[in-house]
């Protein structure tokens, strides 16, 4: 146990400090961490709660499938979740989001980023 928490210590540290490398990076490592964690237990939530429902209730027809649902094959949900974060970290690193994004491309358009476009006022 002291082992994984070590390793578990060791990969949030290297974490934590890429996102903190940069503002853009902060602000997008805030959103998507949370954000899985908070689909993860949705998903694991609302079976466990409509499978309770189907059974206290004795429901039949749609709520059959949550009465005798196998919460260990909702992994399958989770493992898709988890594919959907890895694909957008590729497309973060591949699509160049960052040098897009970052201060350095809002200095060269002139003008503040808005909806990834340049704004500029109106002459």
């Amino acid at each position: 146990m002291a082992l994984l928490d070590r390793i578990d210590g060791s990969f949030l540290n290297f974490t934590n400090g890429w996102a903190f490398a940069q503002p853009v990076r902060n602000v997008n490592y805030n959103l998507a961490l949370p954000g899985l964690s908070v689909a993860v237990a949705f998903v694991v939530g609302t079976v466990e709660i409509l499978g309770l429902v189907a059974n206290e209730f004795r429901l039949a027809g749609f709520w059959s499938a949550f009465a005798g649902f196998n919460i260990n094959t909702a992994r399958f949900v989770i493992a898709g979740l988890f594919v959907v974060w890895f694909t957008a970290l590729v497309i973060w690193r591949f699509g160049h989001v960052e040098e897009r994004s970052g201060p350095e491309a809002q200095h060269a358009s002139g003008g503040e980023l808005a909806l990834g476009r340049a704004y500029r006022e109106p002459d």
